[in-house]
Formats: structure tokens, sequence, C-alpha cells
């Protein structure tokens, strides 16, 4: 049994879920869980936990690698990690007699061999947009506020496929991670058809100047797509380049200090980093954060 209590008034906001799990044949588990994109393809982004977290999640967290909406009456399986392999799937119920109005399922998996990593992972909610079933695979009000503010995600069908791969020699470590988001059934953007997209291009790398002091870099372009955008009249492009610095005190302590740049490209579009509070009233949005972290 695992939770995690989240600051928007859930008991167990992020994570709370039961299941059994064998050390041969994997686990099974049920409650509300992070999909397969953030099983596998997360970790080889700067979006992981261990590197810049929620301040380097690609705009509006369109791909959902930060976790910003999270699956609820989900089944997940995991399985043990096989040569190197392991793979899992997730399904999360309607909670309506439609099964095809608010639900969800993802698979992924990934695969290590020394200092190579590769990860793949897939994503479809069906009915995100739904008035009249708010308490499916996900929680509407979440989905269209997607922790970034407002911005407006809710679709009839939306499916996110990332993939990712990271190589380490000695102290270094370069990555890199494409994710396609699809959203159909939109207002967003104010597309005309209902149809947007993002392509996220992120190219991350680590370096360890000694056991306690890292550095790491990460740049993100986005590309996106809003058919027939009749208010911007362009399509939305962002660029993000992210600098961290960390001082480890222990292998769950440590002390960082972050600094982040996002440029939109295209007439009427603004910043907007997530975490940052609210949009710019420009094109450019810089933020800079510190902050002391433990890991239970």
């Amino acid at each position: 049994m695992a939770g995690r209590r989240e600051k928007d008034g859930r008991e167990f906001g992020r994570q709370a879920y039961v299941g059994i799990a064998s050390a041969d044949y994997g686990a099974v588990t049920l409650g509300r869980q992070y999909d397969s994109l953030v099983d596998f393809v997360a970790p080889l982004s700067a979006t992981a936990g261990t590197f810049g977290d929620t301040g380097f999640a690609h705009p509006f967290d369109n791909d959902n690698l930060n976790h910003s909406v999270r699956m609820s009456n989900a089944v997940k399986y995991m399985s043990s990690t096989y040569a190197g392999f392991k793979f899992g799937a997730l399904y999360a119920f309607s909670n309506n007699t439609d099964f095809s109005l608010n639900r969800a399922y993802s698979a992924g998996g990934s695969y290590s061999y020394g200092p190579f990593n590769v990860a793949v992972g897939y994503l479809q909610i069906n009915g995100s947009n739904s008035t009249t079933n708010t308490a499916g695979a996900i929680d509407v009000a979440e989905s269209t506020a997607n922790g970034n503010g407002g911005f407006v995600v809710g679709a009839s069908r939306q499916w996110v496929l990332g993939a990712g791969a990271n190589y380490a020699y000695g102290p270094a470590l370069i990555g890199f991670v494409f994710t396609r988001s699809v959203y159909q059934g939109t207002t967003a953007f104010n597309s005309v058809n209902g149809a947007m997209s993002f392509n996220n291009y992120e190219l991350n790398a680590k370096y360890a100047l000694t056991p306690a002091v890292s550095l790491g870099i990460a740049d993100t372009y986005t590309d996106g797509h809003a058919a027939n955008s009749r208010t911007f009249g362009a399509d939305p492009k962002f660029n993000q380049i992210n600098f961290q610095a960390i001082y480890s005190f222990s292998k769950r302590t440590d002390v960082y200090a972050e600094a982040m740049y996002q440029h939109a490209i295209g007439a009427q579009y603004v910043a907007f980093i997530n975490t940052s509070g609210g949009a710019s009233s420009t094109a450019n949005q810089v933020v800079g954060t510190v902050g002391v972290r433990t890991r239970f």
C-alpha cells in the first residue's frame, strides 16, 4: 500500500493504491496511480524527480510527463526486470455505464544495458471534457486546469506517445526525449475544429563535478499546432532552457538552485513556465528557485 498527500486538498492526491507483488512475476496495483509515460519515459527526462522536476516540465505539461493528471480507478501491472527489460500497462475505468466516457489506458517499457537506457510509453484518455462523468479515470476539474492556471486540455480524445534514451560516460550523462501530444475535440488556443498537437524535443545533460556537487542543463523545443487558430493567427511554439546546480548532503537530502528561461514564438503568445505562478505579459519569462529537498 502506498499514498502521498497533495496540496490540492486530497488526502492522497498523487498516488494511493494497494496491490500484490512478486519478485518473479511483477506487481498488480489498484487505485489512483501514474501512467506508463511517467513510469518509463519521465525518468529519462529533465522532468524527473531526480532532475529539475516540476519547473522543467514541457509547456503546460502537455505530455503529462510531470504527472499533472493522475489516473483514478486504475488497475496497473508492472513487471519485474528481465535481462534489462521492464514493461507495464494501466487501465483506468470510467466509473460510468458508458465505459467509453472518461477512461484511460497506458502502456510502456524500458531497457537498460550498462550505461545505456531507453524507454517508450503511450497514454490515451477518452472523454476528459466530460460534464456528465466527472469522477471517472481522471478528475475533470483537475484535467481542465492541468496544474497550470487554467490551461484547458479537456478533450474528447487525447493521446501521448513518448520515447527517450540516455547514456552515461563516467561522471557525465546525456539524454534525449521526444513526445507527441494530440488533443481532439478541445477548444484550447481557440482551435476552430477542436484539434491541437504538440511535439516536444528535449536534450538534457548532467555532470558530477564531485560526489556531492552536480550540474544539469536541459533545452526543450515545443512545436505546437492548433488547427485553424482564429485568435492568434499562428501556431504556438516554445523554447525553454533550464539550468540546475545541486549539493548533496546525503543520499536523501540536497540543496539546489535552478534557473529557467522560456521564449514563446509567434504573434500574441506569451511564456508560461510551469509553477511560475502565472503567464508572463510578454513572450519571455525567467524563473529562479532555490530549495532543500528530502526524500522519504
